[in-house]
């Protein structure tokens, strides 16, 4: 075949699966909320992007965070997080990643890779400038939508012997009461690991929904890491993940009625 011609067709095939993606992204949509990514990093954005309920892309949602940084952003409203004056570059995984030194204290209950400073994992924008308006699209998207929007955020927890989920919840707590203004709803889904040794063992369970923060352990027998990219986007939980969100969906339009 013409290379050309296969060049085409290829062209072609993309647009027709993008726009299907739009429409799906359409119908499955919950017009009353908002559904964004919260961090800690970017699963809960592959997440909700498979689950055709993402609204867009958010400032949390292609980086390495936790919600210490988040809720500094939010009551500066982002202050200085794009002055490239308040940034560093450190080395991980023989690459340089792009990191604010201005968001970077949080308490030591996080994984050391959610410590070192709100990371733009993917988007090096001191190097392409370009980036900067895309955070700073994602940012005003956002703000503007608070006292307007009902919102919903799924907050991925990397547990570990630190882990104090107790305090985290509080912590979430405090994130979503700066969104319930004007009487509007804000809801974060908290979901972390227990790792288990057999297949029989994998299950999710539900331990709260302590208002407004529903909190979910999925007992999995692989660590959401690594090379198999599968296992590293929990696409092999992606039964007890379909199940997360469909009981979150429940109480969420449970309390709204």
């Amino acid at each position: 075949m013409n290379v050309f011609l296969k060049k085409g067709i290829s062209k072609v095939l993309r647009k027709v699966g993008h726009l299907y993606d739009f429409v799906r992204t359409q119908y499955h949509k919950d017009d009353d909320y908002l559904w964004l990514s919260l961090g800690e990093n970017c699963l809960s954005d592959s997440i909700l992007q498979r689950s055709y309920l993402k609204s867009y892309s958010s400032i949390y949602g292609s980086a390495r965070s936790n919600i210490d940084y988040a809720i500094q952003m939010q009551n500066q409203n982002h202050r200085g997080l794009l002055d490239k004056d308040h940034t560093v570059y450190e080395v991980l995984n023989g690459s340089n990643v792009l990191r604010s030194s201005l968001y970077n204290e949080s308490d030591d209950i996080f994984h050391g890779l959610h410590r070192n400073g709100f990371e733009f994992t993917h988007h090096d924008w001191v190097e392409k400038k370009e980036f900067v308006k895309t955070f700073e699209r994602r940012i005003s998207r956002t703000q503007e939508n608070i006292g307007d929007k009902n919102f919903v955020f799924l907050y991925h927890h990397r547990h570990t012997e630190k882990s104090d989920i107790q305090l985290l919840t509080k912590k979430l707590n405090e994130f979503k009461s700066i969104f319930e203004v004007n009487n509007k709803r804000c809801y974060v889904i908290l979901f972390y690991q227990n790792i288990v040794s057999d297949s029989s063992e994998r299950e999710i369970s539900m331990k709260n929904e302590d208002n407004g923060v529903i909190e979910f352990i999925l007992h999995t027998q692989n660590t959401w890491e690594g090379d198999d990219q599968d296992i590293f986007w929990a696409r092999n939980d992606d039964d007890l993940i379909k199940e997360m969100i469909k009981k979150s969906k429940r109480i969420i339009h449970k309390k709204k009625s």
